[in-house]
């Protein structure tokens, strides 16, 4: 179960969308649904999972551990949750405007 200071971190930082609009995230749920999305959605691209079994079973077991605070990414991932991938694999931030927050040069 999340703490309030958890809750409050995630919903002021992290929910996407403007906040008062339709397009805002509004449950901890579709925050880790985009999250864990993209990374079994790029392991699956790379080539990371045996088996599409295998896929599902990373896809549980991170949205459990982050649902139950088994652990938690470091800011600049949990920004990145759904992010644009560079070349090296490495996550590139996109802001709600699609501009990257970070350099993408090679």
């Amino acid at each position: 179960m999340a703490t309030a200071v958890a809750a409050n971190i995630v919903t002021t930082k992290y929910f996407r969308g403007a906040v008062g609009t339709p397009q805002r995230e509004w449950s901890l749920k579709q925050l880790v649904d985009r999250v864990v999305g993209a990374y079994v959605e790029t392991g699956r691209k790379h080539g990371y999972f045996a088996s599409d079994a295998d896929a599902e079973v990373f896809e549980h077991e991170l949205k459990y551990a982050l649902v139950h605070q088994v652990f938690s990414f470091n800011s600049p991932v949990g920004a990145c949750a759904a992010p644009a991938w560079t070349r090296s694999g490495m996550p590139r931030c996109a802001g709600p405007s699609g501009h990257s927050s970070r350099s993408t040069a090679p």
